[in-house]
Parts: structure tokens; C-alpha cells; sequence
């Protein structure tokens, strides 16, 4: 086992305090920094080449694309296990209770959402005895 993360992480500082080994060669950051997640691809393939893992874990959305790019580009076999933790709000969700300010479409989706009808609720008068 080992856990690849951005070097001074939280993660990072607490996983050597266990004495679990850490790789400190990605940033993980946004996707829309091409030269960073390229960066990261290569560094955790190479990894992956390395160790051999039998299974990748991830859990954030960059860190997970990175590992699927890692895993075709340099033809790992592990299997990769993906586990999403939601610690952002949803935002449909805050929009829907009022939360924040929303655009047309979500109006739209919201007027959509309140006029459909419950499962079964079209049928429940057919299913009436008389």
C-alpha cells in the first residue's frame, strides 16, 4: 500500500506519521491544467509500473481521471476502486431550497420537477375500487 498526494498535504503528514509509504510526485490539481495533469499521468503510471499494485483508490474527481489516464496510457492492470465522499453541497440541491440564485433552467427543471406527478400517482384513480 501506498497513498500518492500532493507533497505537505494533511493527507501526506498524516499518512508518515503512520508509517505508511508516501508518494509526494503529483499536484492533483484541476483538470483544466493540462501541463499538471499530464504531469500527474506520467509520475503515476511510473508509479503503478513500479509497485504493481493490485487496485488503485481514489477519491477526488482529479485524482481519478489522472488514475484512469495512468492506467490506459501505461496499460496497468489494476482495477480501480473509486469512492466519492461529497464534501461539496450539490448544487441543484441549494438551488432547490432557495440556498442560492439560479438561472432559467433551473427554474425551468424545478416547475418540471414540483407538476410531476408521484410513482403511481397517474394510475392510483384507475386503481380505486367503485
Amino acid at each position: 500500500m501506498a497513498i500518492a498526494c500532493p507533497a505537505g498535504s494533511a493527507l501526506a503528514e498524516r499518512a508518515k506519521a503512520a508509517g505508511i509509504p508516501v508518494f509526494t510526485g503529483v499536484r492533483l490539481q484541476k483538470a483544466n491544467r493540462l501541463i499538471s495533469f499530464f504531469r500527474d499521468v506520467v509520475a503515476l503510471g511510473r508509479l503503478g509500473r513500479a509497485e504493481a499494485f493490485d487496485w488503485l483508490h481514489t477519491h477526488g474527481s482529479q485524482d481519478t481521471w489522472a488514475t484512469v489516464c495512468a492506467r490506459w496510457f501505461f496499460r496497468l492492470r489494476a482495477p480501480i476502486l473509486s469512492t466519492r465522499h461529497n464534501t461539496k453541497p450539490v448544487r441543484f440541491l441549494r438551488i432547490y431550497l432557495g440556498e442560492i440564485p439560479w438561472g432559467s433552467r433551473e427554474r425551468r427543471l424545478v416547475r418540471w420537477l414540483k407538476k410531476k406527478p408521484a410513482n403511481g400517482a397517474r394510475n392510483a384513480s384507475a386503481s380505486k375500487p367503485r
